[in-house]
């Protein structure tokens, strides 16, 4: 788990959901199986992420994308790069 004052260097400082989304699963079910997704607020990005097991117990945040909200974004894929 990041420490309490960690956010992402994209969130503005107060940002409440930043340093939370490492402890649980906040915003959607994902397009792609097992994933979450996002919305950063005020800019037009989506966060896809999703938990893994940690190598010590527990469970680790992974970022797997971080995609524009125009995009094109069929079920099941992640937008072409």
């Amino acid at each position: 788990m990041p420490p309490a004052r960690w956010r992402p260097p994209f969130a503005p400082p107060g940002t409440p959901w930043a340093g939370a989304l490492g402890r649980q699963a906040l915003g959607r079910k994902g397009r792609v199986t097992g994933t979450y997704e996002k919305v950063v607020p005020d800019l037009p990005y989506i966060i896809a992420y999703k938990f893994i097991a940690g190598p010590t117990g527990g469970e680790v945040l992974v970022i797997l994308h971080i995609v524009h909200g125009a995009r094109d974004w069929p079920p099941e894929t992640w937008p072409e790069a």
